[in-house]
């Protein structure tokens, strides 16, 4: 019996020996498989390193992503080159070196543009599409400028004729983009009366040669070709409106035009004085 159990203690050292040499053999293959991929991927991360490198100075050289042609489109009033300039584009740039913010900002700069879209094309096209402002009214502030609906203040080129109304009473400021512009309140009440106007006769506003806005219970306007100083009052403003288009179809036949009319209540108040101050009128309107 004693023999038995000596010959079952030595089967299983062998046993035990044998795993163990097993399990040596399979870390070291584990090992070894881990070395060369650790390996392989060190030589493909270095060999991609020279590879990014190498295709970076070959793009670097070559002319394939250059700048070769750069125009603006939608520009009006705005000069194409001054445009061109204020970005700091030029040809011979990179294509993928160009930011759009920066374009943007520095072409928004121009206070004639409203907004500003950035294309790059193949074969090394650059396109600046841009959105100019429209004026709706002049204003006085010791020069004569244009003024849009976002209240932006806009140069008048020298010699140039405009035909629309010259609007007092509005204030002016600098804007977060360092515009110039008419403060919100201004603008606001600009805005109002033009969408207002526009309901009661879509050709109304252009047939306004002066407005006073100083007031905030009424409107003060001269239409052109009439020398009366007209009062609306800002209280149903569209009834007010359809008023003064029933007045200016009297004021076209009539041959003595007073000096002032008052639409600011529901009765009209004319004031019968000569039309021969109409110099006088004008300039208290536009002060």
């Amino acid at each position: 019996m004693a023999k038995r159990v000596g010959a079952n203690t030595r089967k299983r050292a062998v046993t035990r020996r044998a795993e163990i040499r097993k399990g040596l053999r399979r870390s070291i293959v584990r090992i070894g498989s881990a070395l060369v991929i650790c390996t392989a991927a060190g030589g493909l991360l270095y060999a991609g390193t020279i590879g990014i490198s190498e295709f970076r100075n070959r793009m670097e050289k070559s002319d394939l992503l250059n700048v070769k042609e750069i125009s603006v489109k939608g520009s009006i009033r705005t000069e194409e080159q001054k445009i061109i300039a204020r970005c700091g584009l030029r040809p011979g740039m990179k294509l993928y070196s160009i930011k759009k913010d920066v374009v943007k900002s520095a072409v928004s700069a121009d206070p004639w543009v409203k907004s500003v879209k950035l294309k790059k094309k193949l074969y090394g096209r650059v396109i600046i599409e841009i959105t100019e402002r429209d004026p709706v009214a002049l204003v006085n502030f010791g020069t004569i400028m244009q003024v849009d609906e976002d209240g932006v203040l806009l140069p008048l080129p020298d010699g140039s004729v405009s035909l629309l109304p010259l609007v007092s009473g509005l204030r002016d400021t600098v804007d977060e983009a360092g515009r110039r512009v008419i403060d919100k309140k201004g603008t606001e009440r600009l805005n109002e009366f033009l969408r207002e106007a526009g309901k009661v006769d879509g050709g109304l506003f252009s047939r306004f040669s002066q407005l006073d806005l100083s007031h905030d219970y009424m409107v003060r306007l001269v239409l052109k070709g009439v020398p009366s100083v007209i009062d609306i009052g800002t209280e149903d403003i569209v009834e007010r409106l359809n008023q003064l288009l029933e007045i200016e179809k009297i004021l076209s036949t009539e041959n003595f035009l007073p000096a002032r009319i008052n639409l600011c209540y529901q009765n009209l108040a004319y004031v019968t004085q000569r039309s021969e101050v109409e110099e006088e009128i004008v300039r208290s309107v536009a002060d």
